[in-house]
């Protein structure tokens, strides 16, 4: 079969429609990120002071979720309009930044819990996670659910 240039040009713009799909697919799939700071540094040959709660095949047992050693959990949240909550608490992408820069420098562990509504749209969300990478707090669980 001969293809032309239009039938060429047609045929990578369906590419790109496809990867864009699965981008985005991708982008609604992911309804939460989990991310655990802990800043007390246990030991100085340790290679990291982030912890992670989720390791295969074991449960949820580096924090004693009942205590007062358990950690502050924030929830991050981005609706279908790209607006962005803290704690339930509207704000702006600025504020969230702030916010995030000064919760970078605590001492005591916290989880960021980011939550996101399934129509919300993939650079929102892609902001958030930004913005939370560029306030030097990593990522460390992941969680992925089916809508």
């Amino acid at each position: 079969m001969r293809f032309d240039h239009t039938t060429q040009q047609h045929f990578t713009f369906e590419n790109r429609r496809l990867v864009f799909s699965i981008i985005l697919m991708l982008a609604l799939i992911v309804s939460g990120v989990l991310v655990v700071r802990d800043n007390k540094k246990e030991s100085s040959n340790a290679p990291t002071n982030f912890v992670s709660l989720s390791i295969p095949g074991c449960t949820m047992g580096m924090f004693d979720w009942t205590s007062n050693t358990s950690p502050q959990v924030i929830k991050l949240n981005v609706d279908f309009d790209d607006l962005y909550y803290w704690d339930k608490e509207q704000i702006t992408l600025q504020e969230l930044r702030k916010r995030l820069a000064a919760l970078s420098k605590e001492t005591k562990p916290f989880l960021l819990q980011i939550d996101t509504n399934s129509l919300a749209t993939f650079g929102a969300f892609v902001t958030l996670l930004s913005s939370v990478r560029e306030a030097d707090i990593d990522f460390v669980f992941i969680e992925s659910k089916w809508l």
